[in-house]
């Protein structure tokens, strides 16, 4: 397990301004329950950090909620495990035979996906989930859902954050 102190530079509450200005961008990418949670919460928090290409975590009562990647925002897995939150976003399912290599970092590829639950256009976050409807990743769709249940083939989901990656012991640390 890594050293806290190595990955976390610094740690401060969220003003009530940048909170409303978080809450309606969570609104926007993730849903009503989103940003109802950051309103409601007692704590809402930034913390900044070193690992690759993630400087930024936003934590809601001391969970590790959403993460800002290429300033694009992201929801953490720990928003849904811990909070109970899940983001309204499109769910893609694969089959059980994906599962490992996603866990090990690897991009979703097409003939593994068994279903969408909605359609959604290429560069639309997604969550992962297998066929017992257990979400366990987050990704970035590298093509549209039409394209990726009728081709069947290619990459079709760049894996951003999955259970047990770096960010996830880092958010486990916190």
């Amino acid at each position: 397990m890594s050293d806290r102190k190595s990955h976390l530079i610094s740690r401060y509450m969220m003003s009530k301004k940048d909170r409303k200005k978080f809450a309606s961008l969570a609104e926007k990418e993730f849903g009503d329950e989103a940003a109802r949670m950051i309103l409601e919460s007692k704590r809402v928090e930034i913390a900044k950090i070193r690992h690759k290409n993630v400087e930024t975590l936003i934590l809601v009562n001391g969970v590790p909620s959403f993460f800002f990647l290429e300033e694009d925002i992201y929801p953490s897995l720990l928003l849904i495990y811990k909070l109970r939150v899940v983001p309204e976003i499109p769910i893609v399912y694969v089959d059980k035979g994906a599962v490992p290599y996603i866990l090990n970092g690897a991009d979703v590829m097409a003939p593994g996906i068994t279903r969408v639950s909605e359609g959604f256009g290429e560069n639309r976050k997604v969550l992962i989930a297998d066929e017992k409807e257990r979400v366990f990743a987050v990704g970035k769709a590298l093509m549209s859902s039409e394209k990726i249940l009728k081709e069947r083939r290619g990459k079709a989901i760049k894996n951003i954050h999955y259970a047990g990656d770096g960010l996830w012991k880092i958010f486990l640390e916190l």
